[in-house]
């Protein structure tokens, strides 16, 4: 913006105002799309392309300072009879409301993800596989308490993988 001299005070506050305010506007629209690269919006969680990136550092970190992380793998078992039965509206409900719950559960430096329709990819740096298994013994329960209701009590159970990460893994 070009002001010819001589301005008026007023003027140029307002050009400065107007200018912040594009910029603090085009700053949020490019925070926007970045997180909509790394999250998937209908759980409120990291998607798996983010994931699959985040345990490439993993793997990288492990090289470099050898320490382990763990790896878990939820499943809602049968989920997609969920979204057959009650829709797929009711089915991100629902994913979300796991989410919600097991978030918690998590330290700040864990990760979680959606791996596909009704897993989940939780990574656990630094944590021995007798941890996770703690860990995932916690999610379970926390997701066998939950109950939905749609027309009827409607309960979930989560089955899982663990595996621990450590430093004589073959890649």
């Amino acid at each position: 913006v070009f002001l010819p001299k001589p301005f008026e005070i007023e003027e140029l506050r307002e050009v400065i105002r107007s200018n912040l305010s594009t910029k603090f506007n085009d700053d949020r629209t490019v925070k926007d799309l970045q997180d909509q690269t790394v999250t998937d919006r209908n759980l409120n969680c990291y998607n798996r392309r983010y994931m699959e990136k985040r345990i490439a550092e993993e793997l990288r970190r492990l090289g470099r300072y050898k320490r382990p992380f763990s790896l878990l793998l939820l499943d809602l078992d049968q989920f997609s009879q969920v979204n057959i039965k009650y829709g797929f509206s009711f089915g991100n409900e629902a994913l979300r409301n796991v989410v919600e719950a097991i978030r918690p559960e998590l330290r700040e430096c864990d990760l979680m993800g959606r791996h596909d329709e009704s897993s989940f990819l939780i990574v656990l740096p630094e944590t021995s596989l007798d941890g996770a298994k703690a860990i995932l013994g916690r999610l379970q329960d926390i997701v066998a308490s939950m109950v939905f209701l749609k027309k009827k009590k409607l309960s979930l159970r989560a089955i899982a993988g663990v595996t621990e990460i450590d430093q004589d893994i073959r890649l």
